[in-house]
């Protein structure tokens, strides 16, 4: 298994915000560039097309309404040549947040056209400090993830998932449920799902979490592993890695356990280990840090065998260390190997292969940038060095600075989804998509998506909402 190929075809990101709460009352809720997604050349012009979403998308009616998330959400597949739309699909109802996380997994109903996977994590607002906005008697309405038809405009399958969290706190938002394509294990040439599950109940543990494994073509689960004790919340992030249990099979590698911090809303974006679990056995092969101190974020990535051991490594960001914000970790025992300083980003929110850039032999990495300083142009995501020594490329917001309206010492940052969109003959990449969906104070929704040749460093297009309109 590539799992470069992997991670090219899946969203890694997810939004993160500003200072406080992205959603200003009585304001905007639209979140254009929530997630991103190479699509290939779908309409077969020549150039390669993308999905987009706004999960906060509020479709006819639901327009009118003044609560910030009242939207279903809704994905648009776009011409990459002139911006026309290809396919559209909407949530199902109010409170989807449809569109959270986008993957590209190939074409799943045999009708020459790729498809998408679609997450809707359901935002359940008792999970918000302070809210009141909860539709009666839709809270525990849970939430899905659609596998949807790109060429006959029809829903391939659909799983059920548990009710979800979508946090937009300043410190990163990220949808739990989360999915990832995580390798083909069947021999059908499709990736499998894996989809991890903080809120899941087992037997009478409550919110003792889950990731569950699904065929990735007709979304039948494989196997689950959950979490031992009450409140574990196992499942807030999923990623795939190659092989470390010798089967010649992928792994799934998680993050899990609550890091003991002040708000409750941060519970879920802080965690205390990590693991890798056999695709095989659905049993845990490695467990990292299993410290309540240890404080992960919300990223985790496989990597290459950087030390040279056999086995490949695996990076995590962290919320402890404000100067090493993401840390290396060997797959073969989980000792640390070492840590990429703060330069990439105040807190990198997500992590993300980008092949061999520097042609040193070992995968290099793209982080986030979360830039808070205001500068003239904020980085939308910078690439360093696989050994965590350099940094390799810088990728400006065009536009920057961009601050709070209400608070010009209130820098946002644009940088929210991210997805490799082409990658060469060396499984390099050589384009980005990037979605910032930024808000300015209670004005509307300014969200762009960036398509960047890697290389340069320089924009070749850009999307926004209107475009479609």
């Amino acid at each position: 298994m590539n799992y470069l190929f992997l991670c090219a075809a899946a969203l890694i990101g997810s939004p993160p915000a500003s200072g406080g709460s992205l959603f200003q009352p009585g304001g905007a809720s639209d979140f254009f560039g929530g997630a991103v997604v190479g699509m290939g050349d779908i309409d077969n012009d020549g150039v390669d097309d993308l999905a987009v979403s706004d999960p906060l998308h509020k479709p006819g009616e639901l327009a009118k309404s003044s609560r910030r998330f009242g939207g279903a959400g809704k994905v648009w597949v776009v011409s990459g040549r002139d911006n026309s739309v290809l396919a559209s699909v909407e949530g199902l109802a109010r409170g989807d947040v449809f569109g959270a996380e986008l993957l590209a997994p190939g074409d799943l109903d045999g009708d020459g056209v790729p498809d998408l996977i679609i997450n809707a994590p359901r935002f359940d607002p008792t999970d918000w400090k302070g809210s009141n906005e909860r539709p009666s008697g839709e809270a525990e309405r849970p939430g899905y993830v659609l596998a949807y038809s790109i060429g006959k405009n029809e829903t391939i399958f659909k799983i059920e998932t548990t009710y979800g969290f979508y946090h937009t706190m300043w410190h990163g938002a990220h949808p739990a449920p989360s999915i990832a394509l995580v390798g083909d294990f069947n021999g059908d040439e499709i990736p499998e799902l894996a989809i991890g599950l903080p809120h899941a109940d087992s037997d009478k543990l409550e919110h003792a979490g889950a990731v569950r494994l699904h065929n990735g073509k007709t979304g039948q689960l494989i196997g689950a592993l959950y979490g031992t004790q009450s409140h574990e919340h196992l499942g807030v992030r999923v990623a795939p890695i190659d092989d470390l249990d010798g089967d010649h099979l992928g792994e799934i590698l998680t993050l899990g356990g609550r890091s003991r911090c002040d708000s409750a809303v941060a519970e879920f974006e802080t965690s205390s280990y990590a693991m890798a679990i056999s695709s095989r056995s659905m049993k845990p092969v490695l467990t990292i840090a299993q410290d309540p101190e240890a404080r992960f974020g919300r990223s985790i990535c496989g990597m290459d065998d950087t030390n040279r051991d056999g086995y490949p490594d695996i990076a995590i960001s962290t919320w402890n260390d404000q100067d090493f914000p993401v840390s290396r970790y060997s797959g073969f025992d989980g000792s640390l190997l070492g840590k990429w300083p703060r330069r990439t980003g105040n807190y990198p929110i997500d992590i993300f292969p980008v092949g061999d850039l520097d042609q040193d032999g070992v995968c290099d990495l793209g982080f986030s940038a979360f830039d808070r300083i205001i500068t003239p142009k904020p980085r939308l995501a910078v690439v360093a060095s696989g050994r965590g020594d350099s940094i390799i490329r810088e990728f400006l917001h065009p536009d920057g600075p961009l601050t709070n309206a209400s608070d010009e010492t209130s820098p946002l940052n644009p940088s929210v989804s991210y997805s490799v969109s082409k990658w060469n003959a060396s499984r390099v990449a050589t384009e980005l998509l990037i979605g910032t969906p930024t808000f300015r104070g209670d004005e509307s929704c300014n969200g762009v998506v960036f398509r960047i040749d890697v290389a340069t460093s320089k924009v070749l297009s850009t999307l926004r909402k209107s475009d479609l309109e």
